[in-house]
């Protein structure tokens, strides 16, 4: 089934059933975690599908869970609200890795991306290290100096990452200077905390 479905998917076609509960099987989780959703078509059957499920996995312990801020963040994955708003065009958040422009087709807002394009954006979106202590507020908004630019950044999400050892984050710097292991400075109510710019993989040395 995997195979089949890359992340972020759901096919029409793609339908299974169990217990004679029809579902369409889509791999969209906010959670980064690998895994499946199945969507019902008729609400009611709902909690008899929940049973089955819990019941089915009951030797695997299976428990209910819900989303994790920490695995959210080192998945890069964006949270609406936080790192992306009505502000924010697909382009500078980094969205455009899941569409591709050029299309000759007609759809909502093709005039307005291509424009962005053209002209290109003044900030974009980055993966951030910091080292030191747990930073507290993991969803406030924290302004952001950043090395070789005048213009500020900005810290959208930030947690401490016990598998990493330091606190991960996201947000926007100047797009002039988003290159890996570029210095940053994030401005906190009680100081302030140096970090760098780190590759999808939270290295922050340039690869080689």
């Amino acid at each position: 089934m995997q195979s089949r479905l890359r992340t972020f998917a759901f096919s029409v076609s793609f339908t299974a059933s169990i217990d004679d509960i029809d579902l369409v099987v889509a791999r969209t989780g906010w959670s980064g975690q690998g895994g499946f959703e199945l969507y019902l078509s008729e609400p009611a059957a709902g909690e008899r599908l929940w049973d089955i499920i819990v019941e089915a996995g009951a030797d695997l312990n299976l428990r209910s869970g819900c989303p994790n801020l920490i695995d959210r963040i080192e998945t890069g994955l964006l949270s609406h609200g936080n790192d992306v708003t009505l502000a924010n065009n697909p382009i500078e958040s980094g969205l455009n890795r899941f569409f591709k422009m050029g299309k000759t087709a007609d759809y909502l807002g093709k005039q307005a991306l291509e424009k962005i394009v053209a002209e290109g954006t003044s900030q974009q979106f980055v993966r951030l290290v910091f080292p030191g202590d747990p930073i507290a507020n993991p969803r406030e908004y924290y302004p952001l100096s950043v090395s070789g630019s005048a213009e500020p950044g900005t810290v959208t999400s930030v947690i401490y990452s016990p598998r990493l050892g330091h606190n991960v984050g996201l947000g926007y710097v100047p797009t002039s200077a988003t290159a890996v292991g570029t210095t940053v400075t994030l401005s906190l109510p009680n100081g302030s905390v140096s970090g760098n710019i780190a590759d999808k993989d939270w290295q922050t040395e340039p690869a080689r």
